[in-house]
């Protein structure tokens, strides 16, 4: 266990905002689990080592335990600040970064839509997005 949460920010390379903002958490740490947090709904527990994110309306928990590399892993690449690391851990840690730009870009400069799943059009399958350049990626699901 951490005496103190590692938080890495990472900044927009349009506008200098922070863009993505991720804090590891421990057993029983209190977090936003929903990733459209309302601001209304109440935190729920943390019930093993992960890895919360923040980057604009979208709040994401991420169990260190299940990415590859583990919990090491992931903080070694934060403490390091190396987002390419992160992101091959698990493209979900770093969901406003792109590849193609080797660059974060803040949700302002995102473009982003949710798909529906053609069968089902109720069911959520994933929210896309396109940075400011153009390319485009799978932000999560």
């Amino acid at each position: 266990m951490l005496d103190q949460p590692i938080v890495l920010d990472i900044r927009c390379a349009t506008c200098g905002a922070t863009a993505m903002s991720i804090r590891t958490t421990e057993p029983g740490d209190a977090l936003w689990t929903s990733r459209r947090a309302s601001g209304d709904e109440p935190p729920s527990t943390a019930s093993a080592e992960g890895v919360e994110i923040e980057a604009g309306e979208h709040r994401l928990w991420l169990a260190t335990g299940d990415l590859a590399g583990g919990t090491d892993a992931v903080r070694a690449a934060m403490l390091d600040g190396d987002v390419e690391v992160l992101l091959h851990l698990d493209d979900e840690i770093v969901p406003f970064y792109c590849r193609e730009c080797a660059a974060s870009y803040c949700e302002a400069h995102w473009t982003t839509w949710s798909v529906f799943d053609p069968d089902w059009p109720s069911w959520f399958d994933e929210l896309r997005g396109r940075c400011p350049v153009g390319h485009e990626r799978r932000i999560y699901d």
